[in-house]
Parts: structure tokens; sequence; C-alpha cells
């Protein structure tokens, strides 16, 4: 199979995976306390209206010592925009890191595949043509290893932050995130009909 090419190096895969699925962290930070510049602008503007906002935990905002403070407001959104501009330069290295893991993997491979071809009978190799074992060696293995694996990774690394954006948002107001969801999942449906029939047009 694909990953039983990847060998003992198959191991150090899933972690870059993990590490890379665990920055997700530092958007749910950033986020939470974007919401919290928000509730707090919220809180200084219309007082009044302060308890009625919600999907937040107000009492845990209100606690904080920069509620006090208009100025701390900068340092708190400074805070937010470093979380998220440091998930993305990491993420960004990490998922540069895992497609150049897999790229050395896909040269020792291909390096291997091309030993065991040529150790064969030349009658054997001859029931192929060149072309066809070329791109069994070259393009196949590519296929296989950095298209298919570095696609699945950086997959898993952005449906992690998916999921942990969505499970907090469902704790802070369920029918926020389930209608969001719903509007996108008919958004897509009806791209996709409407860009089917034009490309059926185009073809005819």
């Amino acid at each position: 199979s694909r990953l039983a090419l990847l060998g003992l190096a198959l191991l150090r895969l899933i972690l870059l995976v993990a590490v890379n699925m665990s920055t997700s962290l530092l958007d749910l930070i950033g986020v939470a306390l974007v919401g919290a510049v928000s509730v707090l602008l919220v809180t200084f503007v219309q007082p009044s209206d302060a308890s009625s906002t919600a999907g937040f935990p107000m009492d845990l905002v209100s606690s904080l010592q920069i509620a006090r403070d208009p100025s701390g407001l900068f340092f708190l959104g400074l805070a937010a925009g470093l979380f998220l501009m440091c998930k993305s330069v990491v993420a960004a290295y990490l998922s540069r890191r895992t497609l150049l893991f897999l790229a050395r993997r896909q040269a020792a491979v291909t390096e291997g595949l091309v030993v065991r071809v040529f150790m064969q009978p030349l009658s054997v190799i001859e029931r192929r043509t060149s072309q066809e074992t070329a791109y069994s060696l070259l393009a196949g293995v590519n296929a296989a290893i950095v298209g298919l694996l570095g696609s699945g990774a950086l997959a898993l690394a952005e449906l992690s932050l998916l999921l942990v954006l969505g499970t907090a948002l469902l704790v802070l107001n369920f029918w926020a995130p389930v209608a969001a969801a719903v509007f996108c999942s008919l958004l897509a449906v009806f791209m996709h009909i409407v860009l089917g029939l034009w490309a059926s047009r185009m073809g005819h």
C-alpha cells in the first residue's frame, strides 16, 4: 500500500501531521480574544446591553483586569492578531516541512523501485513500454506519495481547525454554527449544480 511505501518514516509523517493539527488551538485562542475585544467594546459603548450579549462567557470577560482599562483593548487586540499570525506562520512552515519530507521519501522510493525494476529479466521489463515504466516510476510514485499523502495531511490540518472552532461555537451558541453549516452546504450544492450545467453546456 501507499502507507507501506513510507516504511518507518510513517511515524515522522504522523508526528508532523499531529503537530500541524494542534496549531488550530492558536486559531481558537485568537478567535476567543477577538470575541473578548468585541464584548468589551460593547460594555464600553453600551454598558446596559453587555449582559444581553449572547454566546460568550460574560463573567469571565468582566473579571479581567483589562476590562477596567479601555487602553488595554489595544494590547488584547494585538495579542489576538499575534496568535492568528503565529498560527499562519507555523502552519505554513509545518506544511512545507511535510511536503519536503514526502518529496524526499518519494525520491527514495523511486530509487528503490528503479533498482528492483532493472534487476528483473529483460523479458519481464519488455512486457511494458518504456513510457509506461517511466510513468510508473516517476509520475505514479509522485501521485501516490506527494499527491495523495501530502494532500491528505494538509486536509487533516484544515479539518482539525474546523472541528476545533466548530466545537467551541457549539458550546457557546448551538444554533449559529448549525445554521452556518446548513447555509454553506446549500450554497455548495447550488454551486455544484450551476457549475455542472455550465460545464455540460460548454462541452456541447
